[in-house]
């Protein structure tokens, strides 16, 4: 019933207009609907559909960030890994002891071994240990920092200082080392 009255009175409207009133009001009416349709249904769903897409690739581009993180830090805990282990079976030996013997054992003429300050840090310590020696072959020098820095001990050299006063092929001088351990 109220549709007919609706009928009705859009026929009375349009029949009291000239023919290109009606022509116009014909064309702009769907027009009109279509543009309110799309402003009230269409337009918020785009719009909606825009934002999830820039969340979602907001989100991929963390993914990626955090994915970089974790190869990063599993290269480091791979890197780490030998040097747990080596500052582990250091925690077994005095330093100072190893040293001297490593640095006999290949005929340098150690004079003393001293142990200066450590510092620790998170279950681990850092050792300072300077080696001094005397009128030794060069070569054993060289061959005892060698084999104590590929030891399997954590022990890195940290200065070297060599002379050679008297001239005869044989140098004296001292070399300090990092000694690094657990302290378990």
């Amino acid at each position: 019933m109220k549709l007919d009255g609706l009928k009705f009175w859009l026929d009375e409207y349009l029949s009291n207009l000239d023919e290109r009133q009606r022509l116009l009001i014909l064309i702009a009416v769907p027009f009109a609907a279509v543009l309110l349709l799309f402003f009230l249904i269409d337009y918020p769903i785009v719009s909606a559909k825009s934002s999830c897409e820039n969340k979602q690739l907001a989100f991929k581009r963390k993914v990626e960030k955090v994915k970089k993180s974790i190869l990063e830090y599993e290269t480091l805990k791979n890197l780490l890994t030998p040097v747990e282990i080596k500052a582990k079976a250091a925690s077994q030996v005095d330093p100072s002891v190893f040293l001297k013997r490593k640095f006999e054992k290949l005929g340098v003429k150690v004079k003393n071994v001293k142990v200066a300050d450590s510092n620790s840090w998170d279950g681990f310590s850092k050792l300072t240990l300077t080696v001094s020696f005397a009128e030794s072959p060069l070569n054993s020098v060289a061959r005892a920092i060698f084999e104590a820095e590929n030891s399997r001990y954590y022990v890195k050299d940290s200065s070297i200082e060599i002379s050679d006063e008297d001239g005869n092929g044989l140098v004296s001088g001292k070399v300090s080392f990092n000694f690094y351990r657990s302290k378990e």
